[in-house]
């Protein structure tokens, strides 16, 4: 069962792992390696969900977790990175989820990303997908990447990329075991969950829900759930 909401999500500094307490240690300095980039000299931008640092916790395949460590997600590679000694690591054992809490433009912001769902076109089961909103039957996801575009330039041609952020949408029904693609909207929902029209329909307009936010795309699968 996957957790309900990052809302509650304890962060604290502690070690757990199945196999050994000296978990951190081992992530750290022994399962972990080097991030290396290509040259970005003639890049503009940042394939980085967060350019600095945030605290979270991460959730091993393996059963193991490590609180409360600093972290950063690349969009472009969909990639975790762990900070050891202001250089970015990866985790050589398999990530299963991450929660984190960083700052984007002044703005605390907080995510819980999770993998291990059905293959998704060109999207494999160990992509990661931000969870919006949790549930028995359904739950609300965004698949959030980055891409290289060129960059326009008045009067001439350009050799600078840009790195572009984009999101798409998706409803798991964990109980057909399938990805639905959506969009962030009532009308969008509503379509692609044609037996619960009238549903969305009835508590979009009694709670004046036009999924402004994650907090009313939670409010309103809490009432699908049901």
């Amino acid at each position: 069962m996957i957790a309900s909401g990052i809302s509650n999500i304890a962060f604290a500094q502690s070690i757990t792992s199945p196999q050994s307490t000296n978990f951190m240690l081992e992530a750290y300095n022994i399962r972990g390696r080097a991030f290396v980039n290509k040259d970005a000299v003639n890049v503009e931008g940042t394939p980085l969900l967060n350019t600095e640092w945030g605290k979270g916790d991460v959730k091993f395949r393996n059963g193991g977790m490590v609180k409360d460590i600093e972290l950063k997600f690349n969009l472009e590679r969909n990639e975790l990175y762990f900070n050891n000694s202001g250089e970015l690591y990866l985790f050589n054992d398999p990530v299963y989820s991450f929660s984190m809490k960083f700052n984007n433009m002044g703005k605390a912001q907080e995510v819980f990303f999770i993998n291990g769902f059905p293959i998704n076109g060109r999207l494999g089961n160990e992509t990661f997908y931000e969870l919006i909103a949790d549930g028995e039957k359904y739950q609300f996801l965004c698949f959030k990447y980055a891409f290289l575009s060129n960059a326009n330039s008045y009067g001439g041609s350009s050799q600078k990329q840009i790195f572009t952020n984009a999101d798409e949408y998706y409803i798991f029904d964990r109980i057909a075991g399938k990805m639905i693609r959506t969009k962030k909207t009532i009308a969008g929902i509503a379509e692609v969950l044609p037996s619960l029209s009238d549903k969305i329909t009835k508590v979009s307009a009694e709670k004046k829900i036009k999924l402004r936010d994650s907090g009313e795309i939670r409010v309103l699968f809490a009432a699908l759930n049901q």
